[in-house]
């Protein structure tokens, strides 16, 4: 997704998405054309990211080469009670939050970067 962000003279603002680049561009060469008077900006919107099962969760960290048991190790590498607050979470939640904070600090026991989680969590999506 993309937004284009028009600032009127007046200072108001005007603000349009769409789904390319491609056609945000489209638009403003359009606007221009026509002599609409504003300073434009294009920008990405990143689309939050989906809640994942824990089947998708496990699929993708396995495609990692990450297995149950890794995981498991590095929960049990927490103190109490952080330990079975994880462990609880890791075995019985129905969904995983990609902004779950236990998810980053989990990711952060496997060596996993936040760049890298976003990956796993688009990759999970589509599994």
């Amino acid at each position: 997704m993309f937004n284009l962000k028009v600032t009127k003279p007046d200072g108001s603002i005007e603000q349009s998405e769409f789904a390319t680049n491609e056609e945000a561009v489209s638009w403003k060469t359009h606007l221009e054309a026509i002599g609409y008077i504003g300073t434009f900006e294009i920008s990405s919107i990143n689309p939050p990211i989906e809640d994942i099962s824990p089947r998708q969760i496990r699929m993708a960290l396995l495609a990692l080469g990450l297995t149950e048991a890794a995981i498991d190790s590095a929960i049990n590498s927490l103190s109490s009670p952080q330990k079975e607050q994880a462990m609880i979470s890791w075995k019985y939640s129905t969904t995983f939050k990609r902004e779950n904070e236990a998810v980053a600090a989990i990711g952060a026991l496997l060596n996993l970067s936040s760049e890298q989680l976003d990956a796993l969590w688009k990759a999970a999506v589509v599994l």
